[in-house]
């Protein structure tokens, strides 16, 4: 009988089988459990994941995730320093790691299966009562702020930082920026990293992740006795530091970086998506058009390299939770970057287009797609980080046969269905990354500003008007002030016309009406000085030809 109570008291709890060997189950307190069964080798593999990362920090608290992962395994109420910490992980033959990205943050241990028992209290431990000594606190950050600086210090990274700080309004593009700086350490405080470790750590917004030579019932039944009386957070990381909506700048915009260690040009060309909080479905999509741009045998790749002007082509879907976006990577021949960046944008246009795609192409996505999944499966710990970070992202445990996917992707009206909505109808941002002595030697911002267009921005007035108060007009007005300060480098022609039925000196008028809206606009004054100013007075046939006649407007002035 006293058996049969002590049952009766372990709750019963429903396992969802995702794969083969994949099982998954929540917990009362919101902590999801996944059980990955691989007998090959007799290890075990634990990795604990939260949903964090620079994406869900505030500015002074940029890397508090990353942090936290480094201390994770050190001094807690169970092993009260660092070295006890680490003495009790040696003793159970286990090595420990770390994962982190702008949406996720882990920490995982393998060991012999033998010790799978004391690895879980090891974990439990750590998430239930770490302390935060001051010494050790110290010595992460450092490490921390060294491997920053050193990544930042790549002028990819910086290219990166650009691109999102031009594709996306201001405050989600703050949001986007993983610059980790000094500041962090006037926020490291032993009590605001408990704060914050109680936040992103707790249950219910972690997941724990089992995977090696185990069964999943029993693993679960571990978990659940071990993890099950954690106290859930009755506050979720998006209540306390609320993500902003995300949405795209409503222009256009090119810049060039220069860098004296970059050897090569590259050129990225940005535009947003959907992320999978809008649109899971478009997730798969945007995988699929990866591949196929990537394909040898891509229009895009093909037409550029064998037209002599671009070395290598390729593409990149950013599958975020906040901020998706879907980039093209070209590797131009800096002596002929104008011409490669106008054609590379038609060749994106013409993405939108059946006649795009070929069946080769099609088979060599196909193949691409496996071998991508092949390296993101292909053993456990590799399987474990893969799922984790997709959970971090989704929720959900990501699906694990290739061959479905791909046999959903067997239509291409998706693919069009995307490529004309993200490239013909949205806006989209290219970076130019090159050398110093590259970017004078070729007049790098005469070539390159050249090919942008600012056709769509046009003032209108009415007859012997000449103050910018139409709504349409100051908002116009407002956008090209924007697309300035984020293009500084653009020289522009402002373009006043008037009729010859309207009073005298109109056109000077509205030019120094639209020049001084400009000017309070916030467009920098190196940038208004710059601009070249011309007055045309036109005749009229027609009524419609004298309201045509009543505008400014601008072009990129010759360099």
């Amino acid at each position: 009988m006293r058996i049969f109570f002590l049952l009766l008291l372990i709750p019963a709890y429903c396992f969802s089988q995702i794969d083969e060997s994949v099982f998954t189950q929540k917990l009362d307190n919101g902590l999801t459990c996944i059980v990955i069964e691989n007998p090959v080798v007799p290890l075990v593999n634990i990795e604990w994941v939260v949903k964090g990362g620079t994406d869900y920090e505030p500015s002074a608290r940029k890397g508090f995730t990353q942090l936290l992962t480094q201390l994770f395994f050190s001094a807690n109420k169970d092993y009260p320093s660092a070295e006890e910490a680490a003495n009790r992980i040696k003793q159970i033959g286990g090595v420990t790691g770390t994962s982190v990205s702008n949406e996720h943050g882990s920490v995982y241990l393998t060991c012999s299966k033998r010790n799978i028992d004391n690895a879980l209290k090891i974990f439990l431990s750590a998430v239930r009562q770490p302390l935060f000594v001051s010494e050790e606190v110290d010595s992460a950050l450092s490490v921390l702020l060294s491997n920053a600086a050193q990544i930042q210090g790549d002028p990819n990274f910086m290219l990166d930082e650009a691109l999102n700080k031009n594709l996306w309004a201001e405050k989600p593009a703050q949001m986007k920026s993983s610059l980790i700086t000094s500041a962090i350490g006037r926020y490291a405080s032993p009590e605001n990293l408990a704060v914050f470790q109680k936040l992103f750590f707790s249950p219910n917004n972690s997941c724990i992740i089992v995977s090696g030579d185990v069964q999943h019932k029993d693993v679960f039944q571990k978990l659940v006795t071990v993890f099950g009386p954690l106290p859930r957070n009755p506050q979720m990381p998006t209540d306390v530091y609320q993500p902003y909506e995300f949405s795209s700048l409503n222009l256009s915009s090119q810049f060039v970086m220069e860098d004296a260690q970059v050897q090569s040009p590259l050129l990225v060309i940005s535009f947003p998506v959907d992320d999978i909080r809008v649109n899971p479905y478009a997730a798969h999509i945007g995988e699929f058009l990866e591949a196929l741009v990537n394909a040898s045998s891509s229009s895009l790749n093909k037409n550029l390299f064998n037209a002599g002007l671009a070395d290598q082509v390729s593409a990149r879907y950013r599958q975020m939770k906040f901020g998706s976006s879907f980039e093209f990577i070209i590797a131009p021949r800096i002596d002929k970057l104008g011409e490669c960046y106008t054609q590379a944008r038609k060749e994106i246009e013409a993405l939108a287009n059946f006649g795009s795609y070929t069946s080769d192409q099609l088979k060599q996505a196909s193949q691409l797609m496996y071998s991508t999944y092949a390296y993101k499966t292909e053993n456990a710990i590799a399987l474990s980080h893969y799922i984790g970070e997709q959970w971090a992202k989704t929720d959900k445990v990501p699906a694990l046969n290739i061959d479905d996917e791909l046999k959903r992707m067997q239509s291409l009206n998706e693919v069009i269905n995307f490529c004309q909505l993200n490239f013909l109808q949205r806006n989209m941002t290219a970076g130019l990354l090159i050398s110093t002595q590259q970017k004078n030697s070729y007049n790098i911002n005469a070539t390159f500003t050249q090919t942008f267009s600012v056709d769509a921005y046009q003032i209108s007035f009415t007859r012997n008007d000449d103050q910018v108060f139409d709504l349409q007009n100051k908002e116009q007005v407002n956008s090209f002030s924007q697309l300035l300060k984020i293009n500084p480098q653009l020289k522009i022609e402002l373009i006043a016309e008037q009729d010859a039925a309207e009073r005298k000196e109109t056109a000077k008028a509205r030019f120094l009406s639209v020049y001084k809206s400009l000017s309070s606009s916030g467009v920098p004054e190196e940038v208004l000085d710059a601009m070249t100013v011309s007055l045309y007075i036109r005749h009229a046939e027609s009524d419609e030809e004298m309201h045509n006649n009543m505008i400014v407007h601008f072009k990129i002035a010759a360099q």
